[in-house]
């Protein structure tokens, strides 16, 4: 693989390093030596197999006491022997690819033998007064050089693996994981007096540890259940937001379908002239076609025909959802509403008037708006009676534009009105009606950042206003009209 040659030259690197410290200070190997290596393996690969921090650059902040104490009190060689023991025993534990355990080996015994040699050459000794300015010292850069050799490595793993994806994530927590570091040198530089004071003082480490342990625990496992709960969360407002895609579009189609009939008639009225003049040229082709009317007729089938094919082609931009929001005039998007239901309200014997001033353009989805403006027609078609009548009003004011449908039938009764927004609510007939059509008026104005009031009184008629945001490009025209 691509990052093995990453791998061989950093336990390379780290073999070569722990030789050199061995061979400065090649340190006593008794039985005490023994004890400290063995203590801190096994920390380490306890600190490890319970990671408590997550995160990509660096180790568990428990593993930094132990790491931190083989630096100080073991010569380069046996630090590293006892922390690359620990790692490798937490990385069988954990079933690691051979890979991942041969690199965080390579890791450690780079980090740790150079810290060593780092502490050793500045005045490292278990002897004399540890809380003086060069052994306080050579801690704290020891601790810097393990951290910094320790953070370097992994940045080159991870650069290798996700490329220029990871630098953009580390620069949001490359504070965070700095911080949390810090903890080597108070822990490190604790582990080291208590040791030189008495070895079975080094036990009092175990209840802070220990302490430490419970509290991060708890923490990370309710961090857990919290990405959890987030990720159902999430699935569920999706799944929520595609249910209503999927309900607007079926309310749709329902009403494409209620249409049909209109629709119908205003295609057979274009299609009974094109078949009738047509005819006519047909049946007597040496008469009408020298006659001076042939260009009347046939212009009367180009036109009729235009008319028809643009009837289909709203119905079909009607029927299909937009894929992407642009500019929308609500007074042309209100034609094309009348255009599919004029005729079906007119057969009713109700007049429509229509009273448009000063509309602007919004940011939306044409489709969506036509629906709007077709359900609250054919709702005020199906509320009013022969000799009743519809007004249509497109206007714009305050940044807003408005339209609003008005009827003067039967009205809607004040018990109801609060629930006039609810799916599957009606006061419709029992199979007259699906209860969608307002539920989905709401969900499109929302969706656009609008608002949708209906006014209404029982016998006197309902009028229902709806407010969109002027598009941007609307507001600058009209400021410049202003200045103008």
């Amino acid at each position: 693989m691509k990052y093995r040659w990453y791998i061989g030259a950093v336990l390379i690197a780290g073999l070569a390093v722990m030789a050199l410290g061995q061979g400065l200070w090649p340190g006593e190997w008794g039985g005490e030596e023994a004890a400290v290596m063995g203590l801190t393996a096994v920390l380490v690969g306890i600190a490890l197999v319970y990671a408590l921090k997550v995160s990509p650059q660096a180790d568990a902040s428990l593993a930094i006491a132990p790491l931190f104490l083989g630096v100080l009190l073991l010569s380069p060689l046996q630090a590293a022997v006892a922390t690359a023991a620990g790692s490798i025993s937490a990385d069988l534990w954990l079933r690691r690819r051979k890979e991942v355990a041969t690199f965080n080996a390579a890791v450690v015994v780079l980090s740790v033998s150079l810290s060593g040699m780092v502490f050793q050459s500045l005045g490292g000794s278990k002897d004399g007064a540890l809380l003086s300015a060069g052994v306080l010292g050579a801690s704290v850069l020891a601790g810097m050089a393990l951290h910094a050799v320790n953070v370097a490595a992994m940045i080159g793993m991870l650069s290798i693996q996700k490329g220029a994806a990871f630098w953009s994530m580390w620069r949001r927590a490359w504070i965070l994981d700095n911080v949390q570091e810090a903890a080597i040198l108070p822990l490190g530089f604790l582990a080291l007096v208590l040791w030189h004071e008495a070895w079975w003082s080094m036990l009092l480490m175990v209840i802070p540890m220990a302490l430490a342990y419970i509290a991060l625990t708890r923490s990370v496992k309710e961090a857990r259940e919290n990405i959890e709960l987030a990720s159902r969360l999430k699935k569920q407002m999706d799944e929520l937001k595609t249910t209503q895609a999927q309900l607007i579009q079926s309310a749709k189609m329902a009403s494409v379908g209620t249409l049909a009939a209109g629709v119908a008639h205003e295609i057979n009225n274009p299609l009974f002239a094109i078949l009738g003049r047509a005819e006519l040229l047909l049946r007597a082709p040496e008469k009408h076609l020298a006659s001076m009317r042939v260009r009347e007729y046939i212009e009367a089938i180009h036109e009729m025909a235009q008319r028809a094919a643009k009837i289909v082609q709203e119905l079909l931009a009607y029927s299909r959802p937009s894929v992407t929001p642009r500019q929308v005039k609500l007074s042309e998007a209100m034609d094309v509403a009348l255009d599919l239901v004029g005729r079906d309200i007119a057969n009713k014997g109700v007049e429509i008037q229509k009273d448009y001033s000063d509309t602007q353009y919004i940011q939306g989805w044409p489709d969506k708006i036509e629906q709007v403006f077709v359900n609250l027609l054919m709702n005020a078609k199906d509320a009013s009676g022969s000799g009743c009548q519809i007004t249509v009003k497109c206007w714009a004011e305050d940044g807003f534009a408005g339209v609003s449908v008005q009827d003067n039938g039967r009205g809607i009764p004040e018990s109801v009105q609060h629930r006039l927004f609810e799916p599957f609510f009606t006061t419709k007939e029992v199979g007259k009606g699906t209860g969608l059509g307002l539920y989905v008026c709401h969900r499109i104005v929302t969706e656009h950042n609008g608002s949708i009031e209906v006014k209404s009184a029982e016998g006197e008629g309902t009028e229902v206003v709806i407010k969109f945001p002027l598009s941007r490009q609307s507001m600058v025209e009209k400021l410049t009209a202003g200045v103008g």
